[in-house]
């Protein structure tokens, strides 16, 4: 009985002996296996963030490369700018003050012209105002009776030039000849520009609150989007002006000395009230274009199919009567009824 009890136990021991064994069989396997797998997983992983640190700073540096370059260009561009005012201002220094030279002369106009405006289109917004102040302060570029001559700015490129006063009562631009200058985005808020001269110009965007407008010229000038706030345009002529878009309001379109063949800020066209129109040429017979008391609508007397609508703001909108339909003066709408009676 008890050597059974004996043998048993040394069976059991001698598996417990051979688990054990195994167990240490599989643990020194699974050892030499997982080191050179969890070795080799670092390694990635390690390579990886390198990389990636690597191309981090590798962006980095071209990010600095580049803001350095764009300061290198801009300060690059600055002195450019400088040796192009500070040349300008040498040679207009030298013309104004030689007394031998006349500038009733055509040809010292043009050439003033020539290096103005040359000297414009390589300059920045800021550094043109200078020259524009400088010549308007030297009247050379202003139209008065006393004034014997003037600089023809036109073509000059002066898009996003600040021409505004920072004072609230309106500071002095008063004959300023700005004619066929392309000044999109410019702004003149705060500035007394009466009659001065902005014909035939680009003025898209253009700011001109709290302005004085009174007597200016915008014959067949382009105001789109162009800012009115508080602006006084009293005797301002807007002739074949287009001012789509533009927040100039009825109030002061009545206030203009013209506003005829302009495009309003809601797509008609302005035509002034009792204006003489010749729409068959000079040989042809004049008609009055009125609106009555009372009355939307004004025959049109060189055309039965077509009619005036007068609006609100003293303007009248030239329409158009369907195919075969005439207007119909006393009905006040277009019918068939005179068509073939």
């Amino acid at each position: 009985m008890i050597s059974n009890v004996r043998e048993e136990t040394a069976i059991l021991r001698k598996k417990e002996r051979k688990r054990a064994m195994k167990s240490k069989y599989w643990i020194t396997g699974l050892s030499s296996i997982l080191v050179p797998v969890m070795f080799g997983v670092f390694t990635i992983v390690t390579t990886i963030q390198q990389q990636h640190i690597a191309r981090q700073n590798r962006e980095k540096d071209r990010d600095l490369a580049k803001e350095q370059r764009a300061e290198d260009n801009k300060l690059a561009d600055d002195v450019r700018m400088n040796n192009v005012l500070n040349g300008y201002f040498e040679e207009m220094s030298d013309i104004f003050t030689n007394k031998n030279i006349s500038f009733d002369n055509t040809m010292t106009l043009t050439m003033i012209r020539a290096k103005t405006v040359t000297s414009l289109n390589q300059l920045d917004p800021t550094r043109k105002s200078i020259i524009i102040k400088f010549l308007y302060e030297t009247k050379a570029i202003t139209k008065r009776n006393t004034i014997t001559f003037s600089v023809d700015l036109t073509d000059a490129e002066l898009n996003n030039i600040n021409m505004s006063s920072q004072t609230k009562t309106n500071a002095n631009l008063r004959y300023l000849v700005f004619s066929g200058v392309s000044l999109v985005n410019a702004s003149f808020r705060n500035r007394d520009l009466a009659y001065s001269n902005f014909s035939f110009s680009y003025l898209t965007k253009a700011n001109f609150q709290h302005s004085n407008l009174f007597g200016v010229n915008f014959h067949g000038a382009s105001l789109q989007q162009a800012s009115f706030d508080n602006a006084n345009v009293s005797s301002a002529d807007f002739t074949n002006t287009d001012l789509s878009g533009s927040n100039i309001n009825d109030t002061q379109l009545l206030l203009a000395f013209s506003i005829s063949n302009g495009i309003l800020p809601n797509g008609t066209y302005g035509i002034n009230r009792n204006l003489l129109l010749n729409p068959g040429g000079e040989d042809s017979p004049r008609a009055e274009v009125s609106c009555q008391p009372n009355k939307k609508t004004s025959p049109n007397p060189s055309d039965s199919h077509s009619y005036y609508s007068c609006l609100d703001n003293g303007t009248v909108k030239l329409e158009h009567c369907s195919v075969n339909l005439v207007w119909d003066e006393i009905e006040e709408k277009c019918d068939f009824k005179h068509v073939y009676g």
